[in-house]
């Protein structure tokens, strides 16, 4: 099983492209989360909260058939 690979090493390649100046024409959820900060600190979301809040969204949108 692949439990907790795939998605941070997603995050960690795009962390990468983003540093090296490689931009999407268009953005999707993890881009729109990467580009996410709090106002109160001017902080980004660090790895592992990027991973919660894209599986929070995953799981929460998971409706199983009746």
């Amino acid at each position: 099983m692949l439990k907790g690979i795939f998605l941070p090493k997603v995050i960690q390649e795009r962390r990468k492209g983003r540093k090296t100046g490689i931009v999407k024409e268009k953005k999707d959820l993890l881009d729109l989360l990467m580009d996410m900060y709090d106002d109160e600190t001017d902080t980004k979301m660090e790895d592992d909260e990027l991973r919660a809040q894209v599986m929070y969204l995953q799981c929460s949108s998971y409706k199983p058939y009746d």
